[in-house]
């Protein structure tokens, strides 16, 4: 009977301790409009928890940036410091990529030859914006982010973009776009229960850029 009882005793006890760890993954959605009330594509969302928590994200552990049709893709890359990066090149012709760092960290080249892929080493370490460009092709523009957040998504066409997992209690949610000139606005929130939806909207208007 003692054997039952402790046996019914464990299994509350995983019970609550299933439930416990289930509240403390939370949910964000949020739609991100441009200035002009339209929706803002390739927004970094940035979420910024104000209480330590043992939960971690699960992160890619690689990143690549493709080269096709001229264009870098995806437009925007958000890493954590350290993540691997690799460029490759998708297109009929060489292209030589070049990072422009932010003040404190140092620039980097990488040439790639058709239908190749090269890796950057080392990674990005520094957090900050790394504007990636073409010497070969100036239209070509995009850009990496090494978020000092492990809590990141990027907004799709329709503005949205939505983080699962999250660690409860409160933060602090920021946008971020790489052609900003002022920082965005925080919207402090509490994460946790029910799934979290915001709107946010840019201080600026980004400039409008071809997709093929």
């Amino acid at each position: 009977m003692k054997a039952i009882r402790s046996g019914a005793g464990l299994l509350a006890i995983l019970a609550m301790l299933a439930a416990a760890g289930a509240a403390q993954a939370a949910s964000l959605t949020i739609t991100v409009l441009d200035k002009d009330g339209q929706p803002a594509p390739d927004v970094a969302v940035l979420v910024r928890p104000l209480i330590a928590s043992t939960l971690k994200p699960a992160l890619p552990a690689s990143v690549v940036v493709d080269q096709e049709k001229m264009q870098f893709k995806p437009f925007l890359t958000i890493v954590v410091p350290g993540t691997p990066l690799r460029f490759s090149n998708r297109d009929g012709f060489d292209h030589h990529i070049r990072g422009t760092a932010p003040a404190g960290a140092q620039d980097f080249e990488v040439r790639i030859a058709p239908q190749a892929q090269k890796a950057l080493e080392p990674g990005l370490e520094k957090t900050g914006r790394y504007a990636l460009a073409c010497h070969l092709h100036s239209s070509m523009r995009g850009y990496v982010l090494v978020s000092d957040t492990p809590w990141f998504a990027r907004t799709d066409a329709q503005g949205k973009a939505t983080l699962e997992g999250l660690p409860d209690g409160p933060a602090d949610v920021v946008p971020w776009h790489p052609e900003q000139f002022a920082d965005q606005a925080a919207q402090r929130v509490t994460l946790g229960g029910a799934a979290t939806t915001l709107n946010g909207q840019l201080n600026f208007t980004p400039r409008k850029r071809r997709v093929y």
